[in-house]
């Protein structure tokens, strides 16, 4: 079992248009992403590649053309990485999805 603690601090503002409306909405994100994890345990020995802390800069757009449906893309770019072990070292991600609210 593994436990960690995952934080999200980002700041979105609406860049079109800059009054509410029904219509079309183009929405910046900024801000900051990252995990910290403890060692994870297999019966009762611990797993040497587990556990550290990362943080990203987290930046990006949502497009949202009509209510309850949004389009987002986001770049993260690692600014904290201490990961223990053999893991994966990302240097850069890309994101991207769809949202739809019924």
């Amino acid at each position: 079992m593994e436990a960690s603690f995952n934080y999200d601090l980002t700041f979105r503002f609406r860049l079109f248009p800059q009054d509410a409306c029904d219509g079309p909405v183009l929405i910046q994100h900024l801000g900051v992403i990252g995990r910290v994890s403890w060692k994870e345990r297999y019966k009762d020995a611990y797993i040497p590649d587990s556990g550290g802390h990362y943080m990203f800069l987290n930046a990006g757009l949502s497009f949202i053309p009509f209510p309850g449906f949004n389009i987002d893309f986001f770049g993260q770019f690692p600014m904290i990485k201490n990961l223990t072990g053999n893991q994966l070292d990302e240097q850069f991600r890309l994101a991207s999805g769809i949202q739809v609210s019924l």
